[in-house]
């Protein structure tokens, strides 16, 4: 039985964190959950290029790597290289999604009167992020500009009002026929009967 081959991702400190607080070690390449299955679908064939004409510049590096399984049968059926362009967005939706998360976590504990700054440092110990990593004043800005945009975004909602309502459920009635012979003679023309 052929081994799974590892290959492995550049990605920043805090996603590299925020995918094995998740998924664990050894990470997995599967078609369940949503990091694995971007993976998954981010895989392709090998391009064949000269070496010639890859530049080191193509190479993207954010300090970290994460060790992906991939196994055989992926890799007959997707490939087994990531692109440079796919490693940039992988790491992008990876953040994304941490951030949604972090503004749902501190959601969530405003209701039970907690503070904002400490529902953040709470966040930040939960995945062991550093200061370094991400800095708590980013965090901050990035949760009340996401808050005002949300606000925003609702109250835009509140202001539209529909100009016309389209009702499905009313029975129409069919126009009355100026000459009912005329239209029982015109039918029996169209369908010969």
């Amino acid at each position: 039985m052929a081994q799974p081959q590892l290959i492995r991702i550049s990605v920043h400190p805090y996603v590299r964190k925020y995918c094995l607080h998740h998924y664990s070690e050894p990470f997995f390449v599967t078609e369940r959950g949503y990091i694995p299955g971007y993976i998954e679908n981010a895989l392709e064939r090998m391009p064949k290029v000269d070496p010639a004409d890859y530049k080191k510049k193509d190479k993207i590096i954010y300090g970290e790597f994460l060790g992906v399984y991939i196994t055989p049968a992926t890799i007959r059926k997707r490939g087994n290289f990531i692109s440079s362009d796919n490693v940039k967005l992988f790491n992008d939706v990876v953040s994304d999604l941490l951030h949604e998360e972090m503004y749902r976590f501190i959601n969530q504990l405003n209701k039970f009167n907690c503070q904002v700054d400490d529902s953040i440092r709470n966040f930040q110990a939960m995945y062991d992020f550093t200061e370094d990593e991400l800095p708590f004043e980013n965090l901050k800005r990035w949760y009340y500009r996401e808050r005002k945009r949300l606000e925003d975004r609702k109250q835009e909602r509140q202001a539209v009002q529909p100009q016309y309502t389209l009702n499905f459920f009313a029975e129409i009635e069919p126009e009355p026929e100026a000459n009912p012979l005329l239209g029982a003679q015109m039918s029996l023309l169209n369908f010969g009967g």
